[in-house]
């Protein structure tokens, strides 16, 4: 091999790039899923650990920087709690998997840059979700497409957040906005064939927000605007089935069995909004397991063993695998302690990120909020793992510039003080 062509690999970028593919893709997709599994495992979550984790001088000082100290705080937990977990066999997989991103997500931004990561990011959910694509129509699939990511609708929440990630790159030369209008252009089209209404009604609204924004409106007026886009949004989506793109002929929307249980189930229609397409009956029963275990939870990676067994139970009509909203799946796994140090990581990130404000970040962080009302974005090391560290990382560096930049103004106040410059006499 020609040692200079290799002197010119990126391997941070193609580490990154490694982590997203890796934490996205379904084993179960391919034969010999688990040897698949654990083979992912090493290369994206223990390789990193300690090719990064144990090497990098920097981390130990910026994980201690606000808002990383609480979000590294909530990530021990989250390792602590593996120890009582009810499915023994997975539960270090996980916590050490989510540990390792966010690891390695807050050195890459800190060492190459918040730039980099998103365009890293960007070009990399690109290529996955038209991968999956290819994979989805090579197999003769019909309705929403999947391809070998973990569902559907995950598929569409990595379709917005490349479209996110796209908008917020430069366009300085011909070579970025190529990269803006494809990732973009991808972005969108996985949304609409996986049928992810959440990412799409969180993608108006964002832009809505963004447009009133820009036109220096009043806050109030624009979460109004906000308001009122996401009520006739959710009024046309239930009469007349936004973005469903395929219908079984008894007129439901992509039934799916495994083992004789519904994995998912959709009905178009007023209905299925009422009952958030069956996720009121997860959330109830998932509150009910809260109450068994309230202080410390179930344990981290119990969540799929769990509502499997309340599936078996006749408890629930569908095959879950999650509680279907963030702040619950953290509250069932890691329990109130563990969710109490994640409500104080967002509470920290925002008291940090407003004082040196970024569109990109807050938009992302916005995405993440209104996906996590419907689904579980940290029961396992993903992109929403990357991404909230990635936006934590910036945040924390950000404030820490800002106040050496206030102490060096600052100390060259006082100088030009203590020595003022004399006229000739």
């Amino acid at each position: 091999m020609n040692p200079r062509a290799t002197a010119k690999l990126n391997w941070p970028a193609i580490g990154l790039a490694v982590q997203i593919v890796a934490s996205e893709f379904q084993p179960n997709s391919v034969g010999a899923s688990t040897v698949v599994r654990y083979t992912l495992f090493a290369v994206a979550a223990v390789l990193p650990l300690f090719v990064v984790g144990a090497r990098s001088l920097s981390l130990p000082v910026v994980l201690r920087r606000a808002p990383l100290n609480w979000l590294t705080a909530f990530l021990v937990w989250t390792c602590i709690a593996a120890v009582w977990s009810i499915d023994p066999v997975r539960s270090l997989q996980p916590a050490i998997w989510m540990t390792s991103l966010a690891i390695y997500s807050t050195w890459y931004v800190t060492q190459i840059g918040w730039l980099s990561f998103r365009r890293v990011a960007a070009i990399t959910l690109a290529a996955f979700t038209a991968a999956c694509f290819v994979d989805h129509y090579a197999r003769g699939e019909v309705g929403r497409v999947v391809g070998f990511s973990f569902g559907a609708t995950n598929l569409g929440f990595l379709g917005g957040v490349a479209v996110v990630l796209a908008v917020s790159l430069p366009r300085a030369t011909r070579a970025d906005r190529t990269v803006r209008i494809v990732v973009t252009a991808v972005g969108l089209t996985s949304v609409v064939a996986s049928s992810a209404r959440t990412v799409a009604l969180g993608l108006v609204l964002l832009g809505v927000y963004g447009a009133f924004k820009r036109r220096g409106r009043s806050s109030a007026l624009i979460v109004s605007f906000v308001a009122a886009a996401a009520v006739i949004i959710s009024v046309t989506a239930a009469n007349g089935g936004l973005i469903i793109t395929s219908r079984t002929p008894d007129g439901t929307d992509f039934i799916e069995e495994r083992n004789g249980l519904i994995v998912l189930n959709h009905s178009p229609g007023s209905s299925e909004y009422t009952t958030a397409t069956g996720r009121t009956q997860v959330w109830s029963e998932s509150l009910d397991e809260v109450a068994k275990r309230p202080l410390f939870g179930w344990g981290t990676g119990s969540g799929e063993r769990l509502f499997v067994e309340l599936a078996a139970q006749g408890r629930l009509q569908w095959l879950a695998y999650g509680a279907h909203n963030a702040l619950l799946g953290v509250l069932l796994a890691q329990g109130a302690v563990g969710l109490a140090l994640f409500l104080a990581a967002a509470v920290s990130y925002w008291s940090t990120s407003r004082r040196t404000p970024d569109t990109a970040r807050g938009a992302l962080m916005i995405l993440l909020a209104i996906n996590g009302i419907s689904e579980s974005l940290f029961d396992t090391g993903r992109v929403s793992t990357m991404i909230l560290a990635a936006a934590f990382a910036m945040a924390a560096n950000d404030a820490a510039q800002a106040v050496t930049e206030r102490r060096r103004a600052a100390h060259l106040t006082h100088r030009r003080r203590s020595h003022p410059v004399t006229a000739g006499v």
